[in-house]
């Protein structure tokens, strides 16, 4: 996922490759200890900063200026903890609006991106209840669903068109009030903002 590879190469400027590998995914486990840390020669400063430093270190003591680069990347890291979704099962979950996973979702999945995004006004028990019979309905009626090629790109190449096929789905299936093309819209739209 770009944004665990973003923040492992924005610990690496401070942090021992070995301290960032050893929390796998769970990356707010994170830590800045003194242990963890690079030496001051290791910092990710850019050249820039290091030429200048190389023609200073002999006239100031570089320590205070180690430290604060120090300070700051613990304080935008603490920040960082704050605003990123660590742990959020968004992006996963959002994984429903691929067509070629549709059909080996579960409800729960649904069910959850019902209420995260209230806006679709899909929360409700009476909703929630037809909800989940047209996506039963969906589930076990593939053969009613448009081909792979219908929903590919019209440039030739073979990456899938998500809105095309839903909009596909909608059309065919009269008898579907669509609920659950509405939340699928939703997502998709959700989605492409995300990435």
């Amino acid at each position: 996922m770009e944004k665990s590879r973003l923040v492992r190469l924005y610990a690496s400027n401070v942090l021992k490759p070995e301290s960032i590998t050893a929390v796998g995914e769970d990356l707010g486990k994170l830590s800045f200890a003194s242990a963890n840390q690079l030496a001051d020669e290791n910092l990710g400063l850019g050249d820039s900063t290091w030429a200048a430093l190389s023609e200073m270190e002999e006239e100031f003591d570089t320590k205070p200026f180690y430290q604060a680069v120090l300070d700051f990347y613990v304080a935008s890291w603490n920040k960082m903890l704050k605003k990123f979704p660590f742990g959020d099962t968004i992006l996963k979950d959002l994984g429903i609006i691929n067509p070629d996973m549709v059909c080996t979702s579960n409800f729960t999945t649904i069910q959850t991106l019902a209420k995260r995004f209230p806006q679709l006004e899909l929360a409700e028990s009476a909703s929630i209840d037809a909800l989940r019979g047209e996506f039963m309905d969906f589930k076990l009626s593939p053969t009613e669903h448009p081909t792979v090629e219908m929903y590919k790109s019209a440039t030739g190449d073979d990456k899938p068109r998500p809105g095309r096929f839903w909009y596909e789905v909608g059309q065919r299936r009269s008898h579907f009030t669509c609920i659950y093309c509405h939340i699928i819209q939703g997502e998709t739209a959700v989605y492409y903002l995300i990435n």
